[in-house]
């Protein structure tokens, strides 16, 4: 998927922030996420798709990563709408 894709589809979920190679968007209390690999260009692919609630930090003194990652951007926004709707 594209930058340009995952933009279009996050979008579906509130405005779509970017910082560096870092592309994010809010919803509800989660954050998804995505990482551009390589420069940001509408053209650039993406990698790292994620998601975790904005209350959730990574921990380096314990080796926690916050979230879950995806196999795809698709996959990431059902997660977090399947469990925004049953809360």
């Amino acid at each position: 998927m594209t930058v340009k894709n995952a933009v279009k589809k996050l979008s579906k979920l509130g405005t779509v922030e970017h910082n560096g190679q870092q592309g994010w968007v809010h919803y509800k209390g989660w954050s998804v996420s995505f990482l551009s690999n390589g420069a940001w260009s509408e053209t650039t692919n993406i990698t790292c798709e994620k998601a975790r609630r904005l209350d959730d930090h990574n921990d380096i003194q314990s080796d926690y990563s916050a979230g879950s990652f995806f196999d795809n951007l698709t996959q990431a926004v059902r997660f977090v709408k399947r469990y925004t709707d049953n809360v």
